[in-house]
């Protein structure tokens, strides 16, 4: 078994697939400093399968292979500018329809009050 946990990262990045290994866990001859289930979130990896080990939730296991395929089709996906700048292009959208909408209330309170 190898014991890994989410590296990390930036607070702008977010990959859920990026692990690194739990040196302190992997040291036969200086014994493990910490139990496994004092560790918080981790995953186990075996030859099988992957296991996310969550405090208090159930484990979810995935095979290897699927782990894998998930991995690379999150790796293209992010590549892709559509999916890379989905956030900003949001971000932007949304400042636009406010900007819109305020110079809309800002022309309907004038109109407002010239006619009434």
């Amino acid at each position: 078994f190898v014991y890994c946990r989410r590296r990390q990262m930036r607070s702008e990045e977010f990959r859920p697939y990026d692990l690194e290994v739990i040196p302190e866990l992997m040291d036969i001859h200086k014994g493990t400093l910490h139990a496994p289930s004092k560790l918080g979130e981790h995953f186990t990896i075996s030859n099988t399968g992957v296991v996310c080990v969550c405090p208090g939730q159930q484990s979810e296991f995935m095979s290897l292979g699927d782990w894998m395929h998930q991995c690379l089709m999150y790796s293209v996906l992010t590549s892709m500018n559509f999916f890379k700048y989905y956030i900003h292009g949001k971000v932007f959208r949304r400042w636009c329809q406010h900007t819109r909408f305020t110079v809309y209330c800002q022309h309907r309170e004038r109109l407002a009050q010239r006619l009434f």
